[in-house]
């Protein structure tokens, strides 16, 4: 399982508390640079790279968001929602979907996802996306 985890930094943006952040995400650069941006923030984090591997890690590791890519190999992103239903323990954590799919609601409606945001995003939106998301302000629809 390709995991990375970590805390690291202080500024955890208004979060009282260090919130749990997983990240699901195939592509490995993208994977590293919302990783250390999270970190560096104040956020713990976790990072896998389908959704199999997040459902092995949510077992011993829960998190209080998830950032979810939704186009991956072995587990997608709709089917790791779909999963996540089964689940109350995990069915009450806020996703984040990320995509570039303009079409992404054919795949996603009804699944549950708290916020899609669409790829290309600018990196401040997103770490404000979590705040929000962790804070329970991110209502369910999109942000961009």
């Amino acid at each position: 399982m390709a995991q990375i985890t970590g805390h690291w930094g202080n500024d955890a943006r208004g979060v009282v508390g260090v919130r749990r952040i997983l990240i699901v995400e195939d592509n490995p650069e993208l994977r590293m640079v919302l990783t250390d941006a999270l970190l560096d923030t104040g956020y713990d984090v976790s990072a896998v790279s389908n959704g199999a591997e997040a459902l092995a890690l949510v077992e011993a590791w829960l998190p209080d968001a998830i950032l979810l890519d939704l186009m991956m190999p072995i587990m997608d992103g709709a089917d790791f929602l779909r999963a996540r239903r089964d689940r109350p323990f995990l069915a009450r954590v806020p996703v984040m979907v990320l995509t570039a799919n303009p079409f992404h609601h054919r795949t996603i409606d009804g699944l549950g996802a708290t916020l899609v945001l669409r790829k290309p995003y600018d990196l401040e939106e997103l770490l404000a996306a979590v705040e929000a998301l962790c804070a329970g302000e991110a209502g369910r629809g999109n942000a961009s």
